[in-house]
C-alpha cells in the first residue's frame, strides 16, 4: 500500500525481481483456483437446484447422425459381396428398403442415455455470483470495522478497493505493525488470507459471469440467425 517500501537500491532491486516472479505465479494461482472453484460451484449448484437437460435437440442430432452412417455402413456391406451374392440379392430382393429396416431398430444405450448427450446445464445466475461478492466484502467490512476501529463504510470501501486491486492506500489495516501492539501480526496474516479467498472468490465469480453471458451470447445469436447448430455443437 506504500506504508512499507523499499528504501535501499538493493531493496529496490530485489523487489523488481521478486516481482517478475510473483505476478505470474499470483496469475497462475487466480486462474486455477478460480477455474476449479468454478466448477465446484457449478457442480454443488446443479445439484441443489436439480437442473433439467436442455441439449435435447443436440442428443436428436446424435442419433439421426448415427442412423445415417449407419445406413452407409448396412448399405455398404451388402455392396462388398461376391458377385454370386450380389446376384442372389438382385433377384431375392425384398420391396423394403435397407433404409426403413435400419431405421425400426433400437438406437445403443450409449446414444439413447442422456448423460452422454443431454447433460445437465448448471445455469448460475449473475445475481448470484454478485451476491456472493457482496456478501463476502460486508463481511469483511464488519471484521475489519471491529479490528481496525474504522466505521462500516470505510471497511466496505477497503475490501472493495482491494479486491479490485485498485489498492489506493488511503486506508491500511496494521497501522501499528511498527509498534509492538499485541495481535498486530495475527491480524496481518488473516487479512492475508482474507485477500487471497478474496481474490480467489472474484476469479470464480468472473469465469461463471463469463461462462453464462457467452451461453446467453450464442442463444440470442441462434435466435437472430447468426449462430448455427453446428456451429455450436463444434464449440
Amino acid at each position: 500500500y506504500g506504508n512499507i517500501a523499499p528504501k535501499t537500491n538493493w531493496g529496490k532491486l530485489v523487489t523488481i525481481l521478486y516481482a517478475i516472479v510473483g505476478i505470474p505465479l499470483m496469475f497462475l494461482y487466480l486462474t486455477n483456483i478460480g477455474d476449479l472453484l468454478a466448477k465446484s460451484f457449478k457442480y454443488l449448484y446443479g445439484r441443489l437446484c436439480g437442473c433439467k437437460p436442455q441439449d435435447g435437440r443436440r442428443r436428436r442430432r446424435h442419433v439421426e447422425h448415427y442412423r445415417v452412417h449407419h445406413i452407409v455402413l448396412q448399405e455398404n456391406t451388402s455392396n462388398s459381396h461376391g458377385p454370386l451374392e450380389a446376384t442372389l440379392s438382385s433377384k431375392f430382393r425384398t420391396s423394403q428398403p435397407v433404409a426403413e429396416e435400419v431405421k425400426m431398430e433400437a438406437i445403443p444405450d450409449d446414444l439413447s442415455e442422456e448423460e452422454d448427450y443431454g447433460k445437465p446445464r448448471a445455469n448460475v445466475p449473475i445475481t448470484l455470483c454478485l451476491t456472493l461478492i457482496t456478501g463476502y466484502i460486508c463481511g469483511g467490512a464488519f471484521l475489519f470495522s471491529i479490528w481496525e476501529g474504522w466505521n462500516y463504510l470505510d471497511g466496505a470501501y477497503f475490501c472493495f478497493v482491494t479486491l479490485s486491486t485498485i489498492g489506493f492506500g488511503d486506508l491500511v489495516p496494521g497501522d501499528t505493525v511498527v509498534s509492538d501492539t499485541p495481535g498486530s501480526q495475527e491480524k496481518l496474516v488473516i487479512c492475508s488470507l482474507y485477500l487471497l479467498g478474496g481474490m480467489a472468490l472474484i476469479a470464480m465469480c468472473f469465469t461463471l459471469v463469463q461462462e453464462e453471458v457467452i451461453y446467453k451470447m450464442k442463444n440470442l445469436g441462434k435466435r437472430l440467425g447468426i449462430v448455427n447448430d453446428s456451429e455450436d455443437s463444434d464449440d
